[in-house]
């Protein structure tokens, strides 16, 4: 089972409690049958030498902690912000941290998606820090089939597992 905490105290009870109930969502998910079949199925790149059968099963089998923080910058260029990024959640690795985008997911807006966070925590933490699996860093036709894109994040023309099992799941708006 995944589980998060928070990495610093300056995260909110907010965002504390967001990301808790990203964690549930994206256990729920990986769990699922869903999950298995999509990831199976799949055409998978960057897989440390496991088929995509072995792929999904590793993954329903990783257990861990994994710290989570969250830290402001802006998402668009204008007068206050200079050097704005296209980053909604990295890691720095070897460090297993996670860290959310203020500018991207504000747990307090109306328009904030608790299943893209799960998602994206899915992508993070699953993906990357516990089950170990990487990407490339620059946008390639293939990167949607690494690993962790294929979880979560991947384009809408190749989805993903998340994309594909949330409304199996009654994951829904």
């Amino acid at each position: 089972m995944l589980e998060v905490f928070a990495a610093d105290s300056e995260a909110t009870s907010e965002e504390i409690a967001a990301v808790e109930r990203a964690a549930w969502i994206a256990n729920n998910v990986k769990n699922s049958d869903c999950f298995r079949e999509f990831m199976a199925g799949r055409k998978l790149i960057e897989t440390n030498g496991r088929t995509p059968d072995e792929v999904a099963a590793h993954l329903q089998s990783i257990a861990g902690a994994v710290p989570v923080s969250f830290y402001f910058r802006c998402l668009t260029a204008s007068q206050k912000c200079n050097s704005p990024t296209a980053a909604i959640a990295y890691r720095q690795p070897p460090d297993p941290a996670v860290f959310f985008n203020r500018a991207y997911y504000d747990v307090t807006s109306a328009d904030f998606d608790i299943y893209e966070l799960a998602g994206s925590l899915a992508h993070e933490a699953l993906g990357h820090s516990l089950g170990g699996y990487d990407h490339a860093f620059d946008w390639t036709p293939d990167r949607d089939f690494s690993v962790p894109y294929s979880i979560s994040g991947a384009s809408s023309r190749n989805g993903d597992a998340f994309q594909h099992c949330r409304q199996t799941l009654g994951y829904s708006d």
